[in-house]
């Protein structure tokens, strides 16, 4: 787990599981670009080590592969299997599971390329934000079948009052290079503006599965 000097306690939880941390950035501060670099990169030493997917995502992100393709070995070949995003929101927060919520709305946004074969691909080419992929290189052709995976975000769970909460403190964090490029600017946004986007993802969110 890459991690940029976390105080909510996941450098904790990630440890107790055994996860190797690796920090990055500095303390306090909320930098796109220090988080771009980790994100395109992150996966590169995975190549020529017998390693055939890797999966790249935050830790609100969860994705799903379909049950008939876990167990298949190597007989998959699909450098890139498609990834169907999903913005799961909640008023509650699951007690003892994150698919205990399973209420939200497809999301192109999150459909990004998180799961993919390291040793078929020069680039993943995340964009600032790191939820949009720009095309990725492939260099073989014709691997696109049946295998598509879900990608569960879980940015909106717990009211919106803690959105609200945690946008405050995202936005104290703000790093000179995210202002100057306006980076992050949905932390900027009033309360009202925060409660209008969660009303309006509430009204349209039906169960997912």
């Amino acid at each position: 787990m890459y991690d940029q000097h976390s105080t909510d306690g996941s450098i904790e939880l990630a440890k107790s599981l055994g996860i190797e941390v690796r920090n990055f950035g500095s303390p306090g501060i909320l930098n796109d670009q220090w988080y771009l670099d980790v994100k395109n990169n992150c996966w590169k030493e995975c190549r020529e080590k017998g390693i055939d997917y890797v999966i790249v995502v935050d830790v609100d992100e969860f994705v799903v592969i379909p049950e008939d393709k876990l167990c298949s070995g190597s007989e998959i070949h699909d450098p890139c299997p498609s990834v169907s995003g999903y913005n799961m929101i909640s008023e509650e927060l699951p007690v003892s599971d994150i698919f205990e919520i399973n209420t939200g709305e497809p999301s192109e946004g999150y459909s990004k390329q998180a799961i993919f074969n390291p040793n078929y691909l020069d680039e993943i080419a995340y964009v600032h934000g790191c939820h949009k992929n720009n095309k990725v290189i492939i260099p073989l052709e014709g691997y696109w079948s049946d295998f598509n995976c879900s990608l569960y975000h879980y940015r909106m769970i717990g009211g919106v009052q803690r959105m609200i909460d945690r946008h405050a403190i995202y936005r104290a964090r703000l790093s000179g290079f995210n202002k100057k490029h306006s980076m992050g600017y949905h932390y900027l946004h009033s309360d009202n503006a925060k409660i209008d986007e969660w009303n309006y993802l509430m009204s349209r969110a039906t169960n997912i599965f």
